[in-house]
């Protein structure tokens, strides 16, 4: 009896399915609290507009080179490392003292 005879998904996909909802709950949780944050940096609204476009002009540019990546060096390897520096970039948010470091940082998490 092999292991496809069994009902339900295997372990690993219900880890990937947690892992991929605190990756992205943590993204989310940034929504409504990063525009106040660019005010309190003593941006403006525009300013939040450029945070927000920051992030994802580094995802677009990023998601190319990433997959070739994951071609050469295997998917696993590509995924840890991503799903690490993705996890961990909002921590750098942390520091930012003014918009520069907070854009930086930004693209950094894109």
């Amino acid at each position: 009896m092999g292991s496809h005879d069994r009902p339900g998904f295997p372990p690993a996909f219900y880890l990937s399915l947690l892992s991929t909802l605190l990756i992205f709950s943590g993204m989310h949780a940034l929504m409504p609290t990063l525009p106040l944050y660019v005010l309190h940096l003593g941006g403006t609204p525009a300013d939040n507009g450029l945070v927000q476009w920051v992030f994802a002009l580094a995802a677009v540019l990023l998601r190319p080179p990433s997959g070739a990546l994951a071609d050469r060096l295997g998917d696993r390897p590509v995924l840890l490392i991503g799903a690490l520096l993705f996890g961990g970039a909002p921590l750098r948010y942390l520091i930012c003292s003014n918009m520069a470091l907070l854009l930086a940082a930004r693209a950094f998490h894109g």
